[in-house]
């Protein structure tokens, strides 16, 4: 019993060692200074192979220690924090960046219909009714939610039965606008943001009496949601 808790103790004591400079050691050597040690093991009585064979033995069962341990240290850091679990539970994700496409509207059968950008979407709330003959359309994406706005009408939500395979892509910004000045040259929004018009569409604009939803594209197209039926282009001022 003694041997082995000399042995352990001094196997404890190379293994710091080598541990923190990560290499091979010479354990023979090492029992060696230990004359008790070495005669229990018999070192004296081992041949310089059989001396050899040990002391690879000993570094095997020494790397494969720390390998061992490294495996174990790295799956607790990596394991997922119980208590940040729990505090993120029933939080919903974050949406998706919103995202839109300006199109037409190809055809209509009932609710659904088919874009000319390839896309082909089903009403999903609302009334739709009689559409017309190619009429302008921008389906974008609100949170997790499809929407598609239709010249002359408004917007509805829809799922998107079948996604569009052409067409640019929109960045798309959601605003309320809560005061028009200037006869239509200023739109002020609900978050404090301000809007220049531009000239050609200070006519139409002059006309909106405020508190509509709208969509701003890639930061300089606005589309009045409820009082609009073209995409009018501003500067942001503010």
């Amino acid at each position: 019993m003694s041997f082995i808790k000399t042995f352990i103790s001094i196997f404890l004591v190379f293994v710091s060692s080598a541990y923190s400079q990560e290499k091979t050691f010479d354990f023979i050597s090492e029992i060696s200074k230990n004359q008790s040690l070495s005669d229990e093991i018999g070192l004296k009585k081992l041949s310089k192979t059989e001396r050899k064979k040990l002391n690879e033995l000993l570094n095997n069962i020494f790397l494969f220690g720390v390998e061992t341990g490294k495996k174990e240290f790295s799956g607790i850091s990596n394991a997922p924090n119980p208590r940040k679990k729990a505090e993120n539970k029933g939080k919903a994700k974050a949406p998706s960046s919103n995202i839109a496409y300006k199109t037409i509207i190809d055809s209509d059968d009932g609710d659904v219909l088919k874009l000319d950008n390839g896309a082909i979407v089903e009403i999903s709330y609302g009334y739709l009714g009689y559409v017309g003959y190619r009429k302008d359309a921008v389906l974008y994406k609100s949170g997790h939610q499809w929407k598609i706005w239709i010249e002359g009408k408004k917007s509805y939500k829809c799922d998107l039965l079948k996604a569009p395979s052409y067409g640019s892509v929109y960045s798309v910004e959601e605003l309320t606008i809560t005061e028009i000045k200037g006869d239509g040259t200023i739109l002020i929004m609900s978050d404090g943001s301000i809007y220049e018009v531009g000239s050609p569409y200070t006519i139409n604009t002059s006309l909106w009496i405020g508190f509509n939803d709208a969509l701003l594209l890639d930061g300089f197209e606005l589309l009045n949601l409820d009082e609009s039926d073209e995409i009018i282009e501003v500067t942001r001022i503010k």
